[in-house]
Formats: structure tokens, sequence, C-alpha cells
């Protein structure tokens, strides 16, 4: 075969897929893409996120949410919301652990939005911070 006859294979094989993944529901969309982030490895991350449900208070620019985390792992959280919320947009979240007699001040940068909500990478925790974290979720 041809390179231009592979390519013009490829680009029907990827438009194929896109019409097939584009008429599943978002939950099947998710799960799909979570089978093949798991089996290619392209966007493994650092630590594996475990569910973990728990009021949160966070900011973006001068907007105030109180929302539900879903999971949690030392590098990130995901979170339930409906607030519009952009990639890259830096949050400050206000975290209350049960061992903690404090919230904890962290900044976080959203790396994901989705309809169901965001997932965010913590920025520059502190050593502190960073040893509650994993201690939180070597617990749960």
């Amino acid at each position: 075969m041809a390179a231009s006859e592979k390519d013009m294979a490829s680009g029907s094989v990827t438009a194929r897929l896109i019409d097939l993944i584009s008429r599943l529901p978002v939950n099947a969309q998710e799960v799909l893409l979570k089978k093949l982030e798991e089996k290619t490895g392209i966007y493994k991350r650092k630590h594996p996120r475990k569910p973990y449900v728990s009021e949160v208070d966070f900011s973006a620019g001068d907007q105030a949410y109180k929302e539900l985390i879903q999971d949690i792992s030392p590098s990130g959280l995901f979170i339930e919301t409906r607030a519009p919320l952009a990639v890259g947009q830096e949050i400050t979240l206000l975290l209350s652990f049960p061992d903690q007699e404090r919230p904890m001040k962290i900044l976080g940068e959203v790396v994901r939005a989705t309809d169901e909500g965001i997932g965010v990478r913590f920025k520059h925790p502190s050593p502190i911070i960073e040893e509650v974290l994993a201690n939180l979720v070597d617990q749960i």
C-alpha cells in the first residue's frame, strides 16, 4: 500500500472512530476514554486517585463555591461542579481533613473540565501539605 493510501485509510478509521464515539452517551465516552488511557499509558497520572467524598470550598477569580470532592490523590482531586471554569484557570482550595484542626489553603490549576466537574492539580503544595495529602490518601 502506498503512503497516500495508508494516510487515507488511517483518516477513514479516525473519522469512523470519531463518529462512533460522538454517538455514545457522555458516561460511555468517559469509560472508553479511561480504558484507552489505561491501555496506552499516554495520560497516566502520577498518583492514582481514590474515591473521597467531602465538601470543599474554593474560589476562582472573585467567585466563591462550595462543592463536593469525588476523588483525591496526593497531586490533585476531582470536584463535582457546574461552575464555568476553564482548563488552565487557577483556583484556591480550602480543604478540611479529619485529622487536621484547621482547613488547609492550597493553590490548584484546572487540568480537566467536563459536564460533571473539574480535575484539579495542586500547585506547589508545601512539604507539610504534601505529607498530609499522602497520609490521607494512604488511609482511604
